[in-house]
């Protein structure tokens, strides 16, 4: 006696169990149809099904042709199995011929009807779905050449229209959602009854999606349904931006700007960020970035690093292909192409800031090579191939398609260098001559003169005309410089400060400290201090889940650039607002330097931990600031205590100036005596940039039980001759005593 069979084919060609319960289930359903039910009754017919189709196969004809079952025998042994596969239609079949010969002629017919009605549906409905890029229009495989009838497989450039398949469901559902293979099948059949009853002859592969995501809401299998859902914006949201322009938050300021960026580039960075924020975050430190107790910078661009910088004199004694050209001073053109090529490279793997450091390096052998007078020839030289320098970088990013895409260009400069004055110059120069105010060009930051005995130093700035000045300061140790806000440069495990080639940023979280600070309430230190540490858990998890993403990504930035040593940020916005709100208004240091210093000694634990570098950042533009005072404005009636006119303001960073009675810069260097690095905000005017960075350095260094390391003479000597100021008729500005 043959065997039950143990497998069926189905229409679309997959292979599944067979169930003689849905032979019963279908028998069951055409006795309904004829206004009766025996379920009985029905599993009789199904087993005398079976039992024809055991022997019908066991004879090798199941009702088909010979050459047919020849074909499916052969599929069965081909499957490591002697017994051949019926199909369903075979089945079908049987279950006719069976209510026919018991004499159930009306059920038979009903079955019969049942049957034809679904056939038609299955040869009208069709889904539509994008077309793969460069697809033609073509027949289905197999299919007849096109007589002007639809084929079974029509494409179009835009679109296609292909024939209904619950196995298609039933695959998504198994590869996308993970689920097992029988939930699946009652999940598809599920979608193929409401599509079916809906009397639709044309589905859209979202309506199917909307559908199926509806259908496992309903059983509650909500991890699965997070695992296969659509990431995307709504038509209005593509339809209004298209329209009127995509907008943006400036860096900090809590202001709408039309976006410069190509609107497909701003779509692709919001579906990215939305995409991040569900499947590379954990979901509960998800929870408190969509919520605004954090904020993660980089998000947006999972796939690459947020910042980073390239040492050009660390990629030429390694003899980096881009920079082969400038390795015989002969032609300084060729050279700044390299330079682009290089910057091109780099765009690959940084989405935001990129930091061009040791360019003193790479530019000292063109003067070595003039065999120039005297200094004051030298010093002419340097300004003007400072400005070619500058001016090639800014052609270079306005001309490239990706310009408005790019992120911020950075310039890290050794403050005693003479190569800093004359950048500092040549940027004021190409900001005039550009008729903008620095549009486009690249800022400066200015690093600190050598370390004398690991003590901290603060750079010189130069006092230039104009409101807004166009250098930073920036504060390192031994073992960490900054070369811009949230890029680092470390120490190697030797401790040797041995400028890496590439090191990158892998992201940035920000910590809303405001919010922290309505829920302590006034006087609560202690309940503060221990939120800011459990915060501080939950930022370093999500940077950790960000690096995991990098590692699995990196084959998509390519190999342009050397293996970047990456670190992670960790930044805070409104350390005033919330010292002050604990303190009942005043501004406090000892409390903010507490705060600091949870976050110094929590992040070395919990990163350490968990294997990757973080760094505490004291000021880092980004959109976390605006989008915290536009959260907590709605969220905490206590936010109104910093209200400015009808907007909450949040201090950026861990700035804590204006204090009354101290200097601007004295209460932060208090409070930041223990983070190593980083780069000082910048004031109205470099006049205020300069006074605030004497004030902070002077003051962290007497915090920390020493002596000022940095003197104002000092400071002043390391810019002796000063920049030319463009010729305009102003008197040079007075000298700050």
């Amino acid at each position: 006696m043959s065997s039950i069979p143990r497998r069926v084919r189905k229409r679309d060609g997959r292979v599944v169990p067979f169930d003689a319960r849905k032979i019963t289930d279908a028998i069951e359903k055409a006795f309904v149809a004829c206004g009766s039910r025996d379920r009985a009754i029905a599993d009789e017919l199904a087993q005398a099904v079976v039992l024809t189709l055991s022997r019908s196969l066991g004879s090798g004809n199941p009702g088909a042709s010979g050459a047919a079952g020849s074909e499916r025998a052969a599929e069965g042994a081909s499957s490591g199995s002697s017994a051949p596969i019926p199909t369903i239609e075979e089945i079908q079949d049987l279950v006719e011929r069976v209510l026919m010969e018991t004499g159930h002629t009306a059920v038979a017919k009903a079955y019969i009807l049942y049957r034809e009605r679904r056939s038609q549906i299955r040869e009208t409905l069709a889904v539509r779905r994008p077309a793969a890029p460069g697809e033609r229009s073509a027949p289905a495989a197999g299919s007849a050449p096109s007589t002007g009838a639809p084929s079974g497989l029509q494409a179009t450039s835009l679109e296609r229209n292909e024939p209904w398949s619950k196995g298609k469901i039933v695959a998504a559902l198994m590869m996308e959602a993970e689920l097992p293979r029988e939930l699946a099948e009652d999940v598809a059949a599920r979608v193929e009854r409401r599509v079916f009853a809906s009397g639709m002859r044309n589905v859209s592969t979202s309506l199917l999606r909307e559908l199926v995501d509806n259908e496992l809401f309903e059983r509650g299998l909500q991890t699965h349904l997070r695992r296969q859902s659509v990431v995307g914006l709504p038509k209005y949201d593509l339809r209004e931006g298209l329209r009127t322009g995509f907008f943006r938050e400036t860096w900090g300021r809590g202001e709408l700007v039309a976006s410069s960026a190509l609107p497909e580039w701003t779509i692709a960075r919001t579906v990215l960020g939305k995409f991040a924020s569900e499947e590379v975050l954990p979901p509960a430190v998800a929870e408190k970035h969509l919520s605004g107790d954090l904020h993660f910078d980089g998000l947006e661009s999972p796939y690459r690093d947020c910042a980073g910088g390239i040492s050009l004199g660390g990629l030429r004694r390694r003899a980096f292909p881009a920079l082969s050209a400038a390795a015989a001073p002969s032609d300084f053109s060729e050279g700044l192409d390299g330079i682009r090529e290089l910057l091109a490279g780099a765009r690959r793997a940084v989405a935001g800031t990129l930091v061009l450091s040791e360019i003193e390096e790479w530019l000292a052998p063109w003067i070595a090579a003039a065999r120039l007078a005297d200094e004051e020839e030298a010093m002419a030289q340097r300004t003007s191939m400072a400005e070619r320098f500058l001016r090639a970088l800014t052609l270079g990013r306005e001309r490239s398609s990706g310009a408005a895409s790019d992120g911020d260009l950075c310039l890290a400069l050794a403050g005693e260098n003479p190569w800093a004055i004359a950048f500092v110059a040549a940027r004021a120069r190409c900001a005039e001559l550009l008729g903008r105010a620095g549009s486009g060009l690249p800022a400066i930051v200015l690093l600190p003169p050598p370390v004398m005995d690991r003590r901290e130093g603060v750079a010189a700035l130069a006092d230039l005309p104009g409101t807004e000045p166009i250098a930073r300061a920036g504060f390192g140790s031994f073992g960490e410089v900054a070369l811009a806000p949230g890029v680092r440069r470390h120490a190697d495990d030797s401790g040797v400060l041995e400028p890496p080639a590439f090191v990158t940023t892998g992201g940035v979280a920000h910590l809303n400290l405001p919010r922290l600070a309505y829920r302590a309430g006034s006087w609560s230190e202690g309940k503060l201090l221990e939120s800011v540490s459990a915060l501080v858990d939950d930022a370093v998890a999500g940077l950790a889940a960000m690096q995991e993403t990098l590692a699995q990504t990196a084959s998509a930035r390519g190999a342009e650039m050397p293996t970047p040593r990456r670190s992670f940020g960790l930044a805070v916005i409104g350390l005033r607002e919330c010292v002050r709100r604990i303190c009942d208004g005043a501004v406090e240091p000892n409390l903010a330097r507490s705060i600091v210093q949870i976050l110094l000694e929590r992040s070395r634990a919990v990163s350490a931990a968990r294997g990757i570098r973080v760094f505490v950042e004291p000021w880092i533009g980004g959109s976390a600031r605006s989008r915290f005072e536009r959260l907590d404005a709605r969220a905490f009636t206590d936010s109104a205590y910093f209200a400015d006119g009808d907007r909450v303001r949040y201090s950026p960073g861990m700035t804590l100036s204006p204090v009354p009675g101290t200097r601007a810069g004295a209460a932060e260097g208090e409070a930041l005596v223990g983070v190593e690095a980083g780069v000082l905000p910048a004031a109205e005017s470099m006049e205020g940039t300069w006074a605030f960075a004497h004030s902070f350095a002077t003051t962290r260094q007497r915090a920390a039980g020493g002596a000022p390391s940095v003197s104002a003479p000092m400071l002043r000597d390391a810019f002796p001759r000063g920049p030319e100021r463009p010729t305009n008729g102003s008197q040079p500005p007075r000298e700050i005593e």
